[in-house]
């Protein structure tokens, strides 16, 4: 058998042939080029046609379970487990409810297409152990952060935009009972009145939003700051939300909205920025240690009847 390169165009024609259900495809070694196994142009030579990697459903099946382990977005990572395991036109079912999110889709194309590429290099390898070769290492390209090359993000102006404005209020209001669901909804209000107490309202002009949008402008998340000037002249901001619907969550929106607005703050003159993370908000604290935050404080909630009652004499 005549050894041969492996090029990117030729891993794209076997990625081709292999996806391709309506006919059997064989590589044409003398050409280097993927053709029909009934169109070899020496079918008598065993040698001068080899199949191509098999890729059958099962392991069109396979990769899309992979995707979810990776998927962050909890939204559609439970819609499409929900497809896998209802087995009912799952393959045409998934391919649409990615199609929904285009950087849902992008991942998913980049995950299908890696997990592939694995199937012909090891083809490959397996063909060169055989010629006397040594092994090749795959160069894939790097698909861990694929986000937001189609999204766009722009300041809101409150007193143009008091529709989207006062949809903004809501998302606070919502993202703060979300965050403190284990708490009575009764607490939950008078907290939420509190720590909004005192603090400048979205559309006043202490406040600055950022709002981050969909390809078609549908909002996809937001960031609000409220920035003062101190006694001694020097200005702070404090984070008073960050915002991802949850459709859009686990695409990278919230950790590359931050940077973005820091960058702005700087240069309007901020000097310390503050961020109050509440009850599960603190899963962002990652996020923003990254970008040099420390701690400062912490807050604690206690149910005092389940306390009283685990804590009865016997």
């Amino acid at each position: 058998m005549i050894p041969f390169e492996l090029t990117k165009e030729l891993v794209d024609q076997i990625l081709y042939g292999m996806e391709n259900q309506d006919h059997e495809y064989c590589l044409d070694v003398r050409s280097a080029q993927v053709v029909r196994c009934d169109q070899c142009p020496d079918p008598d030579d065993p040698e001068s046609c080899i199949a191509i990697p098999d890729w059958r459903p099962v392991d069109g099946f396979n990769v899309m379970e992979s995707f979810l382990t990776s998927l962050r977005n909890p939204v559609y990572r439970e819609n499409l487990r929900a497809i896998l395991a209802s087995g009912h036109k799952v393959f045409r079912r998934f391919k649409d409810t990615v199609r929904e999110n285009r950087e849902i889709e992008r991942q998913w194309f980049a995950h299908k297409e890696r997990r592939m590429q694995a199937v012909v290099y090891d083809w490959y390898n397996q063909l060169r152990e055989v010629w006397g070769l040594d092994p090749v290492v795959p160069d894939y390209p790097d698909t861990e952060d694929l986000v937001l090359f189609d999204f766009s993000l722009r300041q809101l102006n409150c007193a143009e935009e008091p529709e989207l404005t006062e949809e903004l209020s809501d998302f606070d209001q919502g993202s703060f009972f979300e965050g403190h669901r284990e708490l009575p909804e009764a607490v939950v209000e008078r907290l939420y009145e509190r720590y909004r107490t005192g603090l400048p309202d979205i559309d006043e002009p202490e406040s600055v939003v950022l709002v981050v949008e969909t390809p078609s402008e549908e909002l996809a998340g937001f960031l609000w700051a409220i920035e003062e000037v101190l006694a001694d002249a020097s200005r702070m901001s404090t984070l008073a939300q960050i915002y991802v619907l949850p459709e859009y969550r686990g695409l990278g929106i919230a950790r590359t909205v931050l940077p973005r607005y820091l960058q702005q703050a700087n240069a309007r003159g901020v000097v310390t920025v503050v961020a109050e993370l509440q009850a599960e908000a603190r899963n962002f604290a990652g996020y923003l240690e990254a970008e040099g935050f420390r701690p400062a404080a912490a807050a604690y909630s206690l149910n005092l009847r389940r306390w009283w009652e685990e804590n009865l004499p016997e």
